[in-house]
């Protein structure tokens, strides 16, 4: 009887349409923060990418999207249904208007949605609650790149099959994840919770009045047991956190220099041992210009002057930057090899770097008095040539006339020499030996700070995905194939679902092992992931073929 049915509605002809497109959502009114469900309903089978919903992000916080497709035959009628269910969150009380949606030339009819201001916002009112999200900002006022620590506390008492934390967002700053997430439990309530705690370093670079939109918590919480012995059902939810106002200051018009803005800013300086001053003989001066909550881009250039009679050799100079809890530290390291070229008394000028302190909001210096040196004059004292001696040929009458080698003799000046360009020479093979071992260590520096740099750096995310992957790291992998996703293919966290279904749903299987409440989390296999990767990877190569191919270079 079933194959009958089936057999009818193939050979029946086609001759249904779109005519009616309809939109409601649950709650009208609803409040701030809380979890709207919009339902689009069409009378035909329709693909859901026919649908597009692009609008309601000019209000919304759009969450999980739900497609669904059903047919029916009834006494040799078919009927077709297409619903989309869609999950919004209005940020602020207020009044909006979910707009119309248009397929095919048949539209639905507009929404009318009154907002009102949640009863609670801390979330840490309300008692037995699954999922909670805190959030805190260090300040609320800042200036032109300083630095915001944006802190954000998950809280899961239940078991998530899904889970994702958007970042923050501000607009004309720099948002970068500090470390890695800190895992803990607290006990809020009576009730035993795991705490992710997640911090962000948030840099504005334009002046004026903004609003940062807070982090917002996308999830499935479990129902029931799951497994073997479950029926694995789950419910979505979404949790936004607040949004802040803040206060960006502009730069002071009377700072005199290159605008650098810290807690603290300190300059050091070390010369070559011993410290002894020779006309014609380098010596090597260090100056070391460390700040904190920083970044080693953000760090001046060391233009230092000498004075007329140093003659100044400046290497290249090393910029590096490390984590400590919080706190960046960045460092520009310069070295300079100084030869003197005339003897006497002389002053090394001051050198004054000038910042400007976050913490007392007043211009400073950070210094290094003058000092005081006298130039010797070169221990090489030059001594007239010693005379070359007379060579006599000694004339054989018999024998065949020969002529006796020529003797020649080097003055003490000229040994002087030698020694000295033997010296730099040496001196020249320690300094390049000291120079690679620095870079070294610098690359292991970076290799062990792999996490903290690939959300900081924005050149090359796929060089950072590619060793995680190799090291099987799964927080960086959770960090990094996000980035890697917005600059290789322009793909960002709201199209993910959309655009990449397949590797979508492999990253979510290692977001719910990351935050699965249980003692022991599963081991996840990154053989799907890889796949999933190269397979994307692959079309963007043959994509890129294709262009290339349309347009034959002459």
């Amino acid at each position: 009887m079933r194959i009958l049915i089936i057999l009818f509605t193939l050979l029946t002809p086609v001759c249904h349409a779109l005519s009616s497109l309809t939109a409601n959502v649950d709650r009208n009114p609803a409040m701030a923060g809380e979890t709207i469900v919009l339902t689009i309903s069409a009378d035909d089978n329709i693909n859901a990418n026919k649908l597009d919903t692009s609008a309601l992000l000019q209000q919304f916080v759009v969450g999980q999207t739900q497609v669904s497709r059903n047919t029916q035959v009834i006494n040799g009628k078919i009927s077709r249904q297409s619903r989309w269910i869609i999950h919004l969150i209005a940020r602020q009380p207020g009044q909006y208007t979910i707009p119309t949606f248009n397929i095919a030339g048949v539209s639905s009819q507009p929404i009318s949605l009154k907002v009102v201001k949640t009863v609670s916002s801390d979330h840490s009112n309300q008692k037995n609650q699954e999922v909670m999200l805190k959030t805190q900002l260090s300040a609320n006022s800042v200036y032109i790149g300083q630095q915001l620590v944006y802190t954000l506390k998950l809280y899961i008492g239940t078991s998530l099959q899904r889970a994702q934390l958007q970042t923050p967002e501000l607009a004309n700053a720099e948002i970068t994840q500090l470390g890695e997430d800190a895992d803990s439990n607290e006990i809020v309530n009576g009730r035993r919770y795991r705490v992710i705690t997640r911090r962000y370093s948030i840099r504005p670079n334009v002046a004026g009045h903004v609003e940062l939109q807070g982090s917002i918590f996308r999830g499935d919480i479990a129902l029931g047991k799951t497994g073997f012995f479950g029926n694995g059902r789950s419910k979505p939810m979404t949790l936004v956190s607040d949004n802040h106002r803040l206060e960006i200051k502009a730069i002071p018009e009377d700072f005199p220099g290159p605008w650098l803005v810290s807690d603290m800013v300190i300059l050091e300086q070390k010369w070559e041992q011993p410290t002894r001053f020779q006309v014609g003989h380098p010596i090597t001066r260090t100056l070391t210009l460390t700040a904190t909550n920083v970044t080693k881009e953000q760090l001046p250039t060391l233009d230092i002057k000498h004075g007329a009679n140093l003659q100044a050799y400046p290497d290249k100079p090393v910029s590096e930057q490390m984590l400590k809890g919080d706190i960046i530290i960045a460092q520009r390291i310069q070295k300079i090899a100084i030869i003197p070229s005339t003897a006497g008394p002389m002053t090394i000028p001051t050198v004054r770097i000038p910042w400007f302190n976050s913490v007392t909001e007043k211009t400073e210096w950070a210094t290094i008095a003058a000092m005081e040196v006298n130039i010797e004059p070169s221990s090489e004292i030059a001594q007239p040539l010693a005379p070359i001696p007379q060579v006599v040929p000694v004339v054989n009458p018999v024998a065949t006339p020969t002529v006796a080698p020529t003797v020649m003799t080097h003055s003490p000046t000229l040994k002087y020499w030698m020694v000295a360009c033997l010296l730099l020479a040496i001196l020249s093979m320690v300094l390049m030996m000291l120079f690679l071992r620095s870079r070294q260590q610098l690359q292991r520096f970076k290799q062990h700070q792999v996490r903290v740099k690939a959300v900081n750096c924005h050149d090359d995310y796929w060089s950072s995905l590619k060793l995680a992957l190799e090291n099987k790291d799964i927080a960086a992998i959770i960090q990094l194939l996000p980035l890697w996703l917005k600059q290789q293919h322009n793909i960002s966290q709201r199209q993910f679902e959309e655009k990449e279904p397949d590797l979508y749903q492999v990253y979510q299987e290692l977001l719910a092992n990351r935050y699965s409440s249980g003692v022991r989390q599963q081991q996840t296999s990154l053989k799907p992931l890889i796949k999933c990767i190269l397979t994307l990877k692959q079309q963007a190569k043959l994509s890129d073929k294709t262009v290339n191919s349309l347009y034959p270079k002459n």
